[in-house]
């Protein structure tokens, strides 16, 4: 889905797209941290979809080809490419898949 659709979607259900602020409120759950889960990129295993060691491991299982190999994580969740809606942990105000897994559309891109 393009953040064009996602938009009209909205629209058309009297909705909208969060503010980058307000997705960043929302993804941080009231944490100080760097990240929402802690202060090291090891404490989001088991909470986040992301190009990590296990997409890195099973690249012939993705559909299309991956190149950007930018944000490689040393974690691993089990997933090649996307996962089922909350099959990993929710922030602490109870939100699944707010980092990774699909694209995070804001309003103003």
């Amino acid at each position: 889905m393009s953040w064009q659709q996602a938009s009209e979607f909205c629209g058309r259900n009297h909705l909208a797209l969060p503010t980058e602020a307000e997705w960043e409120y929302a993804a941080r759950a009231g944490t100080t941290t760097p990240f929402f889960t802690g202060a090291t990129v090891g404490t989001m295993d088991g909470y986040v979809n992301v190009s990590d060691a296990y997409l890195h491991e099973h690249q012939g299982e993705v559909p299309y080809p991956i190149t950007n190999f930018s944000f490689q994580l040393e974690i691993h969740d089990g997933s090649a490419t996307t996962a089922p809606v909350a099959s990993y942990k929710p922030n602490a105000f109870g939100l699944y898949d707010m980092i990774g897994n699909v694209m995070e559309w804001c309003d103003g891109y």
